[in-house]
């Protein structure tokens, strides 16, 4: 079975802390081509390119799934 979760600002709410709404914050972001990788049996891998605000980044997390 495949399920979505959220990894990352669960536990905001809709607004920012400055009072900014959350797809105003991210007009300036761009993401892509996302990757994930098993590095173990409950840790994996996962890979992307951002743009924020004219700088390019390639990005890692390194994620534990806990069952």
């Amino acid at each position: 079975m495949i399920e979505e979760k959220t990894i990352w600002g669960a536990g905001m709410g809709p607004q920012t802390r400055a009072g900014q709404s959350m797809a105003a914050m991210f007009t300036s972001l761009k993401f892509g081509q996302p990757s994930v990788v098993r590095l173990s049996g409950d840790e994996y891998l996962a890979a992307h390119w951002s743009v924020e605000d004219g700088q390019g980044k390639i990005r890692a997390h390194r994620l534990r799934v806990r069952r």
